[in-house]
């Protein structure tokens, strides 16, 4: 029976098969005969800030599944043109220049690809561990208990509580409870409760749409209100160019470099430079290389590096313009500026011969000296040295760093117990 056994190899469709095909067909129609047809563009998972654009069927949404505060202009309901589309919650969505989020995603056993997005109406910002300004779109709103309020001896409450929906991703997921954020309107909040223990579909486990619960945090002078960033003034940071004050010739060319600490530890942060006379010196913003431009003997231009996204965090030095000059050979020692360790902790030292502004290839050495050997550890790193305290000392250690025509750098450094 050829006939048949082609019949049902070639010609034949299952149920699933038949009406997906149906439903296609009437999804094509749909947005031939409608004036709702959209384009949308659609952030590309995993999530990356890349978006593509779709062909879609926009609407209100009649029935809103979260049960949050309705303004239903923040909805909107989204049809796919092709049945098969897939999306996730947490994705985010631009629509007419507005940021939403995918709240109610599409059900893989519909016949038809439809979401629910809702408008973000905020956006947080915050300092990460090294510095940086950290931005997120958001959703704002309030999540309610109850329809009915909450009797007190006081006063009627309602039984709600302030929510943020927002995306989880390489940088929410470090937001942590009771960090606060400052909205566009310079009113604080704190993170009382953070849910984000909802694991979505095809992700690996992933948890991609977080809630957080916020309650009101007063204004304080450690906050920027320009930013909108709580507690930025909190962080130490500092920031330290390697090299001191320079007097070079005209045509010159060096370059200078700098180190971000965030909490003593070097930490690796854009850096910016400018020059305060581009006439007399003139700098790389991103580089730090520079030119002696000129020609005047005495003429000065002070020279400035900043953390690209924090530009409070600053050093500076002086390039003078001489003449004639024979060039300085000096001992650069990174972390220099430490003068105590507690018990257990290291520094790493790096240290190298400079010649202004070009590193020289010249072996800097480091003798310990002033307590027994059993308090401390000193090795030798690619680099330079690295000081462990093993115990505490009531001698100071002092460090003596030694190159062939140098001026030695002398370090004393107290190794503290625990506490």
């Amino acid at each position: 029976m050829s006939w048949y056994e082609n019949y049902i190899t070639n010609i034949a469709q299952d149920n699933e098969s038949f009406y997906r095909e149906q439903a296609q067909e009437w999804i094509n129609d749909y947005f031939t005969d409608t004036t709702l047809v959209r384009t949308i563009k659609e952030e590309k998972y995993p999530f990356n800030e890349e978006y593509e654009d779709y062909i879609v069927h926009v609407d209100s949404v009649a029935e809103i599944t979260t049960n949050v505060n309705k303004i239903i202009g923040d909805f909107i309901s989204v049809i796919f043109k092709d049945c098969e589309h897939i999306n996730y919650r947490g994705q985010k969505y631009i629509y007419e220049d507005e940021t939403y989020l995918c709240y109610d995603k599409i059900n893989e056993i519909a016949k038809v690809s439809k979401s629910n997005l809702i408008r973000c109406n905020n956006e947080i910002s915050w300092l990460d561990e090294n510095g940086n300004i950290m931005t997120e779109k958001v959703f704002v709103g309030y999540e309610l208990s109850s329809t009915n309020d909450n009797i007190t001896k006081k006063a009627l409450v309602s039984n709600r509580r302030r929510v943020i929906y927002v995306q989880c991703n390489e940088k929410t997921n470090k937001i942590k409870i009771n960090q606060r954020f400052m909205f566009q309107h310079n009113q604080c909040f704190r993170v009382e409760e953070i849910d984000n223990y909802y694991r979505e579909t095809k992700t690996n486990g992933d948890v991609t749409l977080m809630k957080m619960f916020i309650v009101y945090s007063p204004l304080i002078p450690l906050d920027n209100q320009e930013l909108n960033i709580c507690d930025y003034y909190t962080k130490e940071y500092s920031l330290t160019i390697n090299q001191t004050d320079i007097s070079q010739t005209t045509g010159f060319s060096g370059k200078l470099t700098a180190n971000v600490k965030y909490n003593n530890e070097i930490i690796d942060v854009p850096l910016k430079w400018k020059s305060s006379d581009n006439t007399i010196i003139s700098i790389d913003e991103d580089t730090g290389e520079y030119k002696v431009i000129g020609t005047l003997d005495g003429e000065i231009s002070t020279i400035t590096c900043y953390m690209k996204d924090n530009e409070e965090i600053e050093d500076s030095i002086q390039i003078k313009v001489v003449s004639d000059f024979l060039p300085e050979k000096k001992i650069i020692v990174e972390n220099s500026n430490i003068t105590s360790l507690k018990e257990k902790e290291s520094v790493e030292f790096n240290c190298y011969v400079m010649i202004e502004g070009e590193i020289q290839s010249d072996i800097v050495t480091c003798v310990p000296s002033g307590i027994d050997s059993k308090h401390y550890s000193l090795i030798e790193t690619l680099s330079g040295y690295e000081l462990k305290n093993l115990n505490a000392s009531y001698i100071p250690l002092t460090l003596t760093f030694s190159a062939d025509g140098c001026d030695d750098v002398v370090l004393d450094i107290e190794l503290n117990g625990l506490i």
